[in-house]
């Protein structure tokens, strides 16, 4: 190639125009190319589908830049737009590598101008790179050519000008080619395309189609290409590659340049089913035409009779694979033609079985013939016709995170992955941002790690410290315990919370987070499981309405977070009663709300972070919300995955090493629960700080300052703040609170060992009022009797003081306990002053109210005197 540059031309808008890039989605439209909308400065699909949802359509465009109106533009390359665009990225060698591609091939084939560059519409990108535009005629793999040169073609995109790449830059038509149309695409870069792969590329990499089976299927292909638009020599070219390497043995030259002609009769466009019908003479049972779907089969004299089995065509072009992790699901993609319409389906093949998905998936006009066998037949009909024109076999993976494809790791994103290219993802719509993009290196991936350790400042240490380290954790780790955000209405928590988020996304903002503790139940377990390797933001935990609602609220926390403790998720029957594979929580949960989700058990597999009104710095959030819609979160996260997938496998072992040593560490003193998730934060930390330092992004020594700090912001509040909760939430601790709080409140009394009122310096105190009648004075006892005190010893009545803690508790809020959990947390407590030594039990026996009982056994002051430091 030519050393000297064309001149760029910016086709900005001039002035007095209201959206230039509204108005270059919609010239685009009408030159018949397939737009879409991409993240402001950025590369990401904004619409739930991505690229499938490209569109000419004029008030879809529309609708979408009203909704987006600084979004970028994408051009959908391939078959939708009859384009293909060969894009060069200088930075990873694409000059050295297209110039080495001409050489091979002997130049570019098509005119050039005098500088050596082809006569076709060319766009110079913001990066430093070049696409140029080519036409083509029908489908087009989209592959790698070489380090720095891809083909976009079927199912990839390019970034269309006037959209603005993420460095500011603009994607601007190199001003000599502005009215050029795109050339056709060259011979050799077809070819090259094509040496894996043909244009009806799944049709080279089926079974061998043998004699009795050869007519049918070349037929059945080339009303495909008909479809598509080609002409009779496209086809017959097409039709001979598919030929010699599927047929066995080969057809004849001359019978292929037969069915070419035959099949190019046909206008372009008819559906590809409806060619089936040149394969109506060839005898088989079942076959397809223009009016449905028939049978053939012989009469009772010999004859050809035909019956008609349904009013439209139909079939199987794909047989997917629908993998989740734990499941393989099995999916047929369809497509058929029903009253002029072809449509394209997705059915289950238990839903494929039982036919009773044409109506459903193709509308009323679809009629399958009345009769006892006639759905069996029909079944039969589209496996057998789908069969002679070839299915082709995907695998499309179900879930975010980590997955091995031919030999190497890659982490699945809602775009692809991270670490291979060609493997499909199919998510829910709540998992659609997650979406990372191409790891960037040399010093925009410093400028990303900057930008990502500047979380640190945006609040205390005790604060952006758990959040970095959350941010990085779930590739390095399987969690074992959530994260939750907690404090009062304005602290900022959620906003925190998707500056995290968007680690895994940059289109997650506070108003798009994934997950809301209003979903249900069922909802958040699904999103937990396929957001692996992931941080799944669970926002607004606040126990509001009525008992009822706040109690649901209560066990869908309990739910969610202790199976993200303990790596377990509920046991699933499927319709035939069979056991399925259960779905737990794979991801780490970060959560959000003005309450601590209840319960001792839950908080100790939850790490707590306070915030208060004035922690976050607004100027700062502001600037990191900036930087994270920019995708630079997402980016530093992508180059962190790339650098981990080599050698994932060593990475994760040797980070579970290192947090079992730290928490052995950590343990004296503290849950070891809490020493587990100190010790994976801190090892995640670390692990990010040792990639941005290889990165050149910080220092050794920046490194070990920072870790300082973390360790420190982790172990000295962070570590108090949990022991705070869980001490809140031990339930020995918080039955001894509803004790006096009933107390208090008039619900329950304790009496003296004989029954009567305790001393009167202490009565009021255990449940007594005093009250006078005529001129005496009394004390009487209020509420039900829980107990009796006997000096400084205090013996309850189990069940009775059971049922009155659990009646002072407030809405929503039971005490989740049984007298016999109770009992042992009591004595785990230590405050159990004596048990039954010869039956270990944790009740004694003994003559109080006049009666022998069990009772357990505790020092009065543990009541009387509340739950103070040294009491416990």
């Amino acid at each position: 190639m030519a050393d000297e540059p064309r001149h760029p031309h910016s086709g900005r808008a001039g002035p007095g125009r209201a959206s230039p890039l509204l108005e270059a989605a919609l010239a685009y439209a009408r030159r018949g190319w397939a737009v879409l909308p991409l993240r402001p400065r950025g590369k990401e699909p904004l619409t739930e589908h991505g690229v499938k949802d490209a569109t000419t359509d004029p008030a879809t465009i529309e609708a979408w830049w009203r909704r987006w109106p600084r979004a970028n533009v994408g051009i959908a390359t391939g078959t939708v737009s009859k384009l293909a665009v060969l894009d060069i990225d200088p930075r990873n060698g694409g000059d050295e590598a297209l110039d080495g591609l001409l050489a091979q091939h002997g130049g570019w084939g098509i005119p050039t101008d005098a500088g050596g560059y082809p006569e076709t519409w060319t766009v110079l990108t913001g990066g430093g790179g070049r696409h140029y535009y080519f036409a083509i005629d029908g489908p087009l793999p989209s592959r790698k050519l070489a380090d720095g040169v891809d083909l976009k073609g079927d199912g990839g995109y390019v970034v269309a000008p006037p959209s603005v790449h993420p460095s500011g830059a603009s994607y601007e038509v190199e001003a000599s080619t502005e009215d050029l149309p795109p050339a056709p695409a060259p011979a050799w870069l077809l070819e090259r395309a094509c040496t894996r792969k043909a244009p009806l590329y799944r049709e080279l990499e089926g079974e061998p189609v043998r004699e009795g089976q050869r007519n049918d299927y070349l037929a059945s292909v080339a009303g495909k290409l008909r479809r598509w638009g080609l002409s009779q020599a496209g086809i017959e070219a097409e039709l001979r590659a598919i030929n010699a390497a599927r047929c066995v043995p080969p057809l004849p030259d001359d019978e292929v340049r037969r069915i070419a002609a035959s099949i190019a009769r046909y206008e372009p466009g008819r559906p590809a089913v409806a060619e089936l019908s040149a394969a109506d003479g060839a005898g088989e049972e079942y076959f397809a035409d223009g009016q449905g779907t028939w049978r053939r089969r012989q009469g009772r004299d010999g004859e050809d009779v035909l019956e008609q089995l349904a009013n439209f065509t139909a079939r199987i072009t794909d047989d997917v694979t629908v993998d989740d992790g734990a499941e393989q699901v099995r999916e047929f993609e369809l497509e058929a033609s029903v009253a002029g319409r072809t449509v394209r389906a997705e059915v289950r093949a238990e839903e494929f079985e039982t036919m009773r998905w044409p109506v459903a998936k193709l509308g009323p006009e679809a009629q399958v013939a009345a009769g006892p066998s006639k759905r069996d037949h029909l079944r039969a009909a589209i496996q057998a016709i789908s069969s002679r024109a070839g299915i082709a076999r995907r695998h499309v993976y179900a879930h975010l995170g980590w997955r091995e494809a031919d030999g190497r790791h890659a982490f699945l994103h809602a775009g692809g992955a991270v670490g291979a290219d060609g493997l499909e993802v199919r998510l829910p719509a709540e998992l659609g941002r997650f979406v990372l993009p191409a790891p960037p290196a040399g010093d925009e991936l410093r400028a990303a790690i900057s930008g990502a350790l500047a979380l640190l400042d945006v609040a205390p240490d005790r604060v952006s410290v758990p959040l970095l380290a959350a941010a990085v954790l779930p590739p390095l780790l399987e969690p074992d315990f959530a994260i939750h955000l907690a404090g009062p209405t304005g602290a900022r928590k959620t906003e925190l919370a998707a500056l995290v988020q968007r680690f895994y996304g940059a289109g997650m903002d506070a108003r798009h987070l994934p997950a809301s503790w209003r979903s249900t139940a069922n909802a958040l377990e699904t999103l937990a499981f396929l957001a692996k390797d992931c941080v799944l933001v669970v926002d607004d935990f606040v126990p509001s309405g009525s008992a009822q609602d706040a109690a649901r609220l209560y066990r869908e926390a309990e739910q969610l977070l202790r199976g993200a403790g303990n790596h377990a998720g509920r046991q699933r029957l499927s319709r035939d009663a069979r056991l399925r594979a259960a779905r737990p929580p794979r991801c780490l949960v970060l959560s959000t709300g003005e309450d601590i989700p209840p319960g001792h058990s839950l908080r100790a597999r939850t790490w707590v972070v306070e915030v208060e009104p004035d922690d976050v710095d607004l100027d700062r959030l502001t600037e990191l919300q900036r930087l994270a819609a920019d995708g630079v979160f997402a980016g530093a996260l992508a180059s962190y995955l790339a650098w981990l997938a080599p050698q994932l496998d060593a990475r994760r072992a040797a980070a579970r090493a290192r947090v079992e040593a730290r928490r052995a560490e950590l343990a004296a003193g503290r849950h070891g629960r809490t020493a587990a998730a100190q010790a994976a934060l801190e090892t995640a930390l670390g692990a990010f700080l040792e990639f941005a330092v290889e990165a050149g992004a910080i220092t050794a020594g920046e490194a070990g300052g920072l870790m300082a700090r973390a360790v420190e912001a982790l172990g000295d509040e962070g570590a108090a703040v949990q022991a705070a909760a869980q001490r809140e939430s031990d339930p020995a601790r918080r039955f001894l609170d509803l004790i006096r709080s009933a107390l208090g409140s008039g619900l329950a009394h304790v009496a003296s060992r004989d029954g009567k009122a305790p001393p009167p310096d202490d009565a009021d105190a255990w449940g007594w009022r005093e009250e006078s009648r005529g001129d005496e004075w009394r004390w009487h006892p209020r509420g039900v009797c829980i107990g009796w005190l006997d000096g400084a010893d205090l013996y309850l009545d189990p069940d009775a003081a059971m049922r009155v803690a659990q009646g002072a508790a407030p809405p929503g809020d039971s005490l989740l306990a049984t007298r016999r959990a109770m009992s042992r947390a009591l004595r785990q407590a230590g405050l159990l002053a004596s048990i039954e030594q010869q039956r270990e039990t944790a009740t004694v026996r003994r003559a109080v109210g006049g009666a022998q009982r069990n009772v357990w056994h505790l020092r009065a002051a543990a009541v009387a005197a509340g739950l103070r430091e040294g009491v416990l």
